[in-house]
């Protein structure tokens, strides 16, 4: 079975296993039409809609690095109810405070200090990548316009994320594809064992599957699967991933082709 088959057989199995997942949950959102009581909106892509939405997920991705989202959702119900989840008042707030708001996610001291960069990068940035993005929807995918104008573009907001403090390829890569619908796919440990696992990708020197080979890897497959809705592709098939490898602790357990 070739490399892309192999993709998009694990993608249509764990869709078949798991169902939509609704991904990135707002939390503000909870309980509203279309969202469960966490935030969780199941086929419906067209969130988050608003810059305060936005924000929220781009907390929630800097909150979740190293810890699990259980407890960034500890955190961010901290925020909300204590009427910081904003640019402005994250940028204002004592950070020490702040620290002990978003203790439950670990790692509060540090993360408190991330996001005080992330918020300074939003306020800078929001608006230029929301247009970006409204931009990209409206290109083809296999367009001679799309590789020569919209795929620079989406590169140089990735590098331009990647300058911030405390941000990785994950952490980019989450913020741009679920705050504004960049088509970027996410790779996260879950996806490296899975796809080591199903010899998916060929491993390196130290043994593990490279962040970026598997992401041009899953880029490659998605043009198989539906030009048309490439960063809905690759939010469920991330979110699908990371429902899987909740679920099997062993590597080994993980869904076969």
């Amino acid at each position: 079975m070739s490399q892309i088959k192999k993709i998009l057989s694990l993608y249509s199995n764990l869709l078949l296993k798991y169902g939509p997942q609704g991904w990135w949950p707002i939390l503000s959102r909870a309980n509203q039409c279309g969202f469960d009581e966490k935030g969780y909106h199941p086929s419906i892509y067209n969130y988050p809609k608003s810059s305060s939405e936005r924000y929220e997920v781009v907390v929630g991705a800097i909150l979740t690095q190293n810890t699990a989202w259980k407890n960034v959702e500890k955190a961010l119900s901290n925020l909300f109810y204590n009427d910081l989840l904003s640019p402005e008042k994250i940028s204002n707030s004592e950070q020490n405070a702040l620290a002990q708001l978003i203790r439950p996610a670990g790692y509060y001291n540090q993360k408190a200090i991330k996001l005080k960069h992330i918020t300074e990068w939003f306020v800078s940035n929001d608006r230029t990548i929301s247009k970006i993005s409204a931009k990209i929807r409206l290109v083809s995918v296999d367009s001679k316009a799309y590789e020569e104008v919209m795929d620079p573009l989406i590169k140089e907001a990735r590098e331009d994320l990647l300058k911030v403090h405390g941000v990785g390829p994950e952490t980019a890569d989450s913020i741009l594809l679920y705050a504004y619908h960049l088509p970027i796919f996410v790779v996260d440990s879950y996806t490296k064992r899975i796809f080591q696992y199903h010899k998916i990708c060929k491993l390196t020197g130290n043994h593990t599957v490279d962040y970026h080979t598997i992401q041009d890897a899953v880029h490659s497959a998605f043009i198989q699967h539906d030009p048309t809705s490439k960063e809905k592709f690759f939010n469920e098939f991330h979110a699908l991933i990371v429902e899987e490898g909740k679920n099997f602790k062993n590597s080994k357990k993980s869904i076969r082709d």
